[in-house]
């Protein structure tokens, strides 16, 4: 079957499925309304060259950017002016009391250490100039720079089952935490155009519109705006969305659950960290008993009813490993407590056993899906993509698999729930996202949480992570 190009709500109630249509022509869904921003302020923070090259760009985008050659005008569009007409209803300003070098000698001494000590050092020094920045003054977003001299960390020469060593946005974020101050961390590529490999060589980056529809509409979202969401009809249920991985500490001792809870019309995640899990003898899958699997879902469903004042009516669970019964008892038992009509618990796998191929030279189509039983259903959500004219992608697509665990709604309806998913995360504004909202931020949730301890403070809002 073939899955269509789900739609996105922008200003007025108008869809479109390209959130760079719908934000240039209609605007964001609540930008008349009293809580949307109508103005956001940013600062920005790290190296001084840095800190001057950033600026520089973002003073350049903010006066729009113009599109990259003229094949594929859909896929490359220009980026217009910000400001109160422009795709995001509002006007950015960079703050100049809020543009803060970080002074040289400092990040020298912490990137002269052996890692994983630079990075913890370096994540400190931002962390520490970040709350002193909250203090002065008030920013809606930093834009934290991470130092172009800091060389992105080598996989060799790490011995099998050794943890990776921290990322700087990750362990970043874990430290901000308790500053409530939202950041954005962006690299030289940002103002550069260019990627550095991890043996030091560069290859090219998306284009300059490209990064800047990327970055505008996430900085739009940590203000507190909504960029785009998902339509909803009067007839159908209310529903909400709780993606559930695992991530294990830092100790390695034991794992925890992440959830990232998608609302169901502004597709706003809320974080709720559960408790221990354990592994099964078989597989080494990490799962829940169905007490912390009840206990989870009854916390999930309390952020939902603290934000939208009323519970759903439907719930769908996503999970990154095969739910066991233990589980699926402890989820179903919250769903009746709460009188959830219509539960359903799906399996999203990364990848799949099966391929699909097209004569020609073209891959299968986005939204491609093949039903092989009445439990599994591959979908093609990264593939060619006829509104952009061509495959946007640099190699061979891969479907991910979902796995019907108990569910009431039907493969089909599924299907097109995910292929939807993978349209909100507002860090891409391409049409065209691998995996669904729900896995994607439980998964990064994860990276960042492995770094706090049960006792240190968690912000709920997603946009704190992303």
């Amino acid at each position: 079957m073939h899955i269509a190009e789900p739609e996105l709500q922008f200003g007025d109630g108008r869809n479109h499925i390209d959130p760079r249509v719908g934000l240039t022509d209609y605007g964001p869904p609540d930008f008349e309304t009293p809580e949307a921003p109508k103005s956001v302020r940013l600062g920005i923070l790290g190296h001084r060259q840095d800190v001057a090259s950033c600026r520089e760009w973002i003073t350049d985008a903010l006066s729009g950017l113009p599109q990259r050659g003229s094949q594929f005008r859909n896929l490359f569009r220009a980026f217009p002016a910000c400001d109160e007409y422009g795709p995001l209803r509002c006007d950015y300003s960079v703050v100049e009391s809020l543009v803060h070098p970080i002074p040289r000698k400092d990040i020298t001494s912490a990137l002269n250490l052996a890692e994983p000590e630079a990075t913890i050092q370096l994540t400190r020094l931002f962390a520490d100039h970040l709350r002193a920045m909250s203090e002065s003054a008030s920013a809606d977003v930093v834009v934290c720079v991470k130092p172009s001299a800091m060389a992105a960390p080598p996989d060799n020469g790490r011995s099998r089952g050794e943890p990776r060593p921290p990322e700087f946005h990750d362990l970043l974020k874990a430290k901000a935490m308790g500053a409530s101050t939202h950041t954005q961390v962006v690299t030289e590529t940002l103002w550069t155009g260019k990627k550095t490999a991890k043996r030091g060589s560069t290859s090219p980056a998306q284009d300059a519109a490209t990064r800047a529809w990327n970055l505008f509409p996430a900085l739009y979202y940590k203000a507190g705006g909504t960029p785009w969401r998902l339509p909803r009809s009067t007839t159908e249920l209310m529903t909400c969305f709780v993606g559930i991985s695992f991530y294990e500490t830092l100790g390695r001792d034991s794992l925890h659950t992440s959830v990232a809870q998608v609302f169901n019309e502004r597709g706003d995640g809320v974080v709720v960290r559960g408790g221990p899990a354990k592994i099964s003898k078989q597989g080494r899958q990490p799962f829940l008993d169905e007490d912390a699997a009840h206990d989870l879902l009854v916390a999930a469903l309390q952020r939902y009813r603290d934000t939208h004042l009323t519970s759903p009516a439907r719930v769908v669970v996503h999970k990154t490993s095969r739910f066991r019964p233990e589980e699926v008892a402890g989820f179903r038992t919250a769903a009746d407590e709460q009188s959830i009509s219509v539960t359903d618990m799906v399996w999203i796998q990364r990848g799949s056993t099966y391929r699909l191929f097209r004569s020609g030279d073209h891959p299968p189509l986005r939204g491609t899906a093949l039903e092989t039983g009445t439990d599994e259903l591959t979908v093609y959500t990264r593939g060619m993509v006829p509104w952009y004219g061509t495959y946007p992608g640099m190699y061979v697509p891969s479907p991910i698999a979902l796995r019907m665990e108990h569910v009431e709604t039907s493969p089909a309806e599924l299907g097109a729930e995910v292929l939807a998913l993978t349209k909100m995360n507002w860090n891409n504004s391409s049409l065209d996202g691998r995996e669904p909202i729900t896995t994607h931020t439980a998964r990064r949730v994860g990276t960042i949480l492995r770094h706090l301890t049960e006792h240190d403070p968690v912000q709920s809002r997603y946009s704190y992570f992303m």
